[in-house]
């Protein structure tokens, strides 16, 4: 099984989502570096975007916000962060692989973020020592298309290029049993 964490981003450099999504950090979200003072990359990271890559990811972002007149403040949300964390008993357990959790974060970031640039990274680390697998999720707070009306929202605008995800109690009870639904199904 898997848990959900959303972080809300008011951070308006999109690249450090990338530099973190893609290298080492400690316990305290500071990146770890090598003898020679560079960065240490991620062991056994598989990375891919929707809308995106990792490359244009920043810029993306920067220009659907200019392009629609969002996050000029701020205090603004510019992005979200999600973490698709799972048991590291789903690796003896049910065969769970790094490349299996990619393309289940993969196929639920396309269903429920399909509208945004987004980035998704998995790697098997954990901060803490586990060494669990787990799905980061990172995408612009802004629409960069149109997607169907979901089914935790009845406003219009939660499915229109342009408008921001308004992450609501609703919003994210519905992500945490879809996440549960994908997990269940696997």
């Amino acid at each position: 099984m898997a848990i959900l964490k959303h972080y809300s981003v008011h951070n308006s450099n999109y690249h450090d989502a990338v530099l973190y999504l893609t290298y080492q950090h400690d316990n305290h979200a500071r990146p770890v570096y090598d003898e020679h003072g560079l960065m240490i990359e991620r062991e056994n990271l598989l990375i891919d975007g929707i809308n995106t890559d990792i490359y244009s990811y920043a810029y993306d972002c920067a220009y659907i916000s200019r392009k629609y007149g969002k996050n000029r403040s701020a205090s603004d949300i510019k992005s979200h962060h999600w973490i698709i964390s799972f048991d590291p008993k789903d690796v003896a357990e049910h065969g769970l692989t790094v490349e299996k959790a990619h393309q289940l974060g993969m196929e639920f970031a396309a269903k429920h973020f399909g509208g945004f640039h987004c980035i998704v990274a998995t790697h098997q680390d954990g901060n803490n020592g586990s060494g669990n697998i787990h799905v980061h999720i990172s995408h612009c707070s802004v629409r960069c298309k149109d997607v169907p009306q979901p089914p935790y929202s009845d406003l219009e605008r939660d499915s229109k290029a342009g408008y921001k995800l308004h992450i609501t109690p609703r919003c994210l009870h519905y992500l945490k049993e879809q996440v549960m639904l994908l997990c269940l199904q696997n």
